[in-house]
């Protein structure tokens, strides 16, 4: 005997008929007729004369019916109260990256998230989009429990742990002339536009990392939207994307190309943060512990 018919026993009791309790249950006339058949061979009794009218019960339902709705109510009430216990033994962790997915795929790949959740089931995980600094300001409030950011500055209060490096690369759209130049110089890119976003826009410290980049003040051109909906302003041809590799990459390349930065020495390095003074949950210990390795930039291949 199992719950799942009881409950539909109860369905066909309730209504005297077939057709209404199969409505009911989401599942066809013939299937549940099958299944109340196949459930009254098992008991050994008839559980509903079956006539022009619809399903009447029979002695033995009517009887049955009282024991059913006691297990029903009693199998409801331990589900209840298992998940209420699950809750109650839930770890929340909150967890903030960069607005826009900028890098965001370049430091944590979906599937190091995913063993994350598989190794605590009881983990209850809340990701949070903001802008480095506001991370850093949730952070300290106690907001985050850990932040993965592009911002490398020391903070007295903030633990920051170097998760990952990888090149800078340029998102080009295929009829701007700098595609048929190899390779592409620094000295090349003076005539080009580097798209910033109005509402993303790259931060005081990576315009001048790029002026130092390129040796000299680099051309801007600024779109309304968000970073994300640069890579259309690419299409557009109304300039070129600075960001990084793995960013890169994850978009849609049709018209588009992908090609490293001229130096070598551009990279985005994304950070680990969390607050000092503050005891992690074992989750989020785990967290720490596994992405605490000293990372190696990504192998930069041939222009795509």
């Amino acid at each position: 005997m199992e719950l799942r018919q009881l409950k539909n026993f109860l369905t066909v009791y309730k209504y005297g008929n077939i057709t209404k309790a199969a409505q009911e249950l989401h599942i066809s006339q013939q299937a549940l007729s099958k299944q109340i058949r196949s459930f009254e061979k098992e008991l050994g009794v008839p559980l509903f004369l079956r006539g022009a009218h619809g399903a009447e019960p029979t002695k033995y339902a009517h009887s049955l019916s009282l024991s059913a709705r006691k297990i029903i109510k009693t199998a409801e009430e331990a589900q209840a109260q298992i998940e209420k216990m699950r809750q109650d033994e839930a770890i929340p962790v909150r967890l903030g990256y960069v607005k826009g997915d900028f890098n965001f795929h370049g430091a944590l790949p979906p599937r190091t998230i995913f063993e994350w959740e598989k190794k605590f089931p009881q983990m209850q995980l809340e990701i949070s989009e903001q802008n480095p600094d506001v991370l850093e300001r949730m952070l300290l409030q106690e907001e985050l429990e850990l932040a993965c950011t592009l911002n490398g500055d020391p903070n007295p209060e903030l633990h920051k742990i170097r998760i990952a490096v990888e090149p800078a690369y340029l998102l080009i759209n295929k009829s701007n002339p700098l595609i048929e130049r190899s390779p592409i110089t620094k000295e090349a890119l003076a005539e080009q536009s580097f798209l910033l976003s109005r509402t993303d826009p790259l931060p005081k410290k990576g315009r001048l990392s790029l002026e130092q980049l390129l040796g000299y003040p680099p051309r801007f051109s600024v779109f309304n939207g968000s970073f994300e909906q640069g890579i259309e302003h690419v299409r557009a041809g109304e300039g070129i994307l600075f960001s990084g590799r793995a960013y890169c990459l994850s978009r849609c390349l049709d018209g588009l190309a992908a090609v490293p930065f001229p130096d070598e020495k551009a990279v985005f390095e994304h950070y680990l943060a969390y607050k000092k003074g503050v005891k992690p949950s074992e989750p989020v210990q785990y967290f720490i512990k596994k992405l605490q390795t000293k990372p190696e930039p990504a192998p930069r291949p041939k222009s795509l």
